[in-house]
């Protein structure tokens, strides 16, 4: 009975020494680091702690692959991101019936202005070195494994993007992008299986939802202008001028309202292809045209999705006249009686109303 009691006494003190040692390796990263390392897990037999040598040497060696892998990416990248700044990748390396120089000389090379291998090169090198810092400190809650892990399937996801874009939509072949999605996703392999394996199912979903955000945004950052030039020019149309006819005769009232409009200095401003300022003539007739102070904005066509610079087609979008955009006309019709802006199509008891106020002005 003393004996068990004393057996018990020892194991309780062995049981308080190691959870002390447990808490003391948790307040200290490097304590812990030994302590897992070394299998000192007192309840472990000794082929369990040998065991737990070999899987931390395992995942150790794959996190220093990647780094080594990310390396060589990074050197790669840096190579064709000299060749670009120089603008001498004509004279790049290529296989037979490759078409490096064209892909990259292209306007997919380029990233916000910067050559894409530039960005390449940076990514490769934070990756190599997140790999490195995860691989000297094998635990499974570091930080490092899950900067790198999230790094690499986001630059897998890239590089799927640019193999698609090369074949899918330039139709073209080249080695050294050939060779650098085949880093990414060996990088992003060796990352992954540095992580134990329970683990690697629940990150399953953290690397797919990292890949397709990378891609998807990349894919918009470089079709986006595309798309949006060929939405552009998909809407553009050349209107040639041409002067409304105007069928209805003038009854008496129109023909004095329009001289009356004429005297006090009023102007109607419109466009040719405006159906309210048609209207707006219409109401006037013929013969009151004749007198009516009106302003055409676009004597000259009107020509809209070209741009403002000549393009191959050897036009470009037709400005306002002058006598608009000094009046600083937005909209058809608009008048402009003695310093009111009338907007839209306006009845004759409108027009007349601001006649008055311009007449009573002048008698004053």
């Amino acid at each position: 009975m003393a004996t068990t009691t004393s057996s018990m006494a020892v194991s309780g003190r062995s049981i308080g020494i190691h959870k002390g040692a447990w808490k003391l390796s948790k307040r200290r990263g490097s304590e812990r680091k030994t302590f897992v390392r070394a299998g000192t897990n007192p309840t472990a037999t000794e082929d369990e702690k040998k065991q737990a040598e070999v899987d931390v040497a395992k995942k150790s060696a794959f996190a220093r692959a990647a780094s080594v892998v990310a390396a060589t990416g990074t050197l790669e990248c840096a190579y064709l991101s000299v060749l670009s700044w120089e603008n001498a990748t004509a004279g790049v390396a290529c296989s037979a019936g490759g078409s490096c120089a064209s892909v990259l000389s292209s306007e997919y090379a380029k990233l916000l202005g910067l050559p894409l291998p530039v960005f390449g090169a940076v990514g490769y090198a934070a990756i190599a070195f997140m790999a490195w810092k995860w691989a000297s400190e094998i635990q499974e809650d570091s930080t490092w494994r899950d900067f790198a892990f999230n790094a690499s399937w986001m630059f897998a996801g890239g590089s799927l993007w640019l193999m698609i874009l090369l074949h899918g939509i330039m139709k073209q072949d080249c080695d050294w992008c050939h060779v650098s999605a085949l880093l990414s996703f060996t990088v992003a392999g060796l990352v992954t299986a540095s992580i134990q394996a329970t683990t690697r199912m629940k990150c399953a979903r953290r690397a797919a939802t990292f890949a397709a955000a990378s891609a998807l945004g990349l894919g918009v950052v470089q079709l986006g202008p595309d798309l949006l030039k060929e939405k552009t020019k998909a809407q553009a149309f050349d209107l040639p001028y041409s002067e409304a006819v105007v069928h209805e005769d003038s009854s008496e009232r129109a023909q004095i309202l329009a001289s009356r409009l004429r005297d006090a200095g009023a102007k109607m401003y419109g466009a040719f292809w405006c159906g309210h300022c048609y209207e707006q003539k219409e109401s006037f007739g013929k013969q009151a045209l004749e007198v009516l102070p009106y302003v055409e904005c676009y004597p000259g066509g009107f020509r809209r999705g070209f741009g403002n610079a000549e393009n191959e087609s050897g036009k470009k979008d037709t400005p306002p006249a002058k006598a608009c955009v000094d009046a600083r006309i937005d909209g058809f019709p608009t008048w402009v009686v003695g310093g009111e802006r009338l907007e839209g199509e306006q009845t004759f008891d409108q027009l007349e109303k601001a006649l008055d106020k311009v007449e009573k002005r002048i008698t004053q």
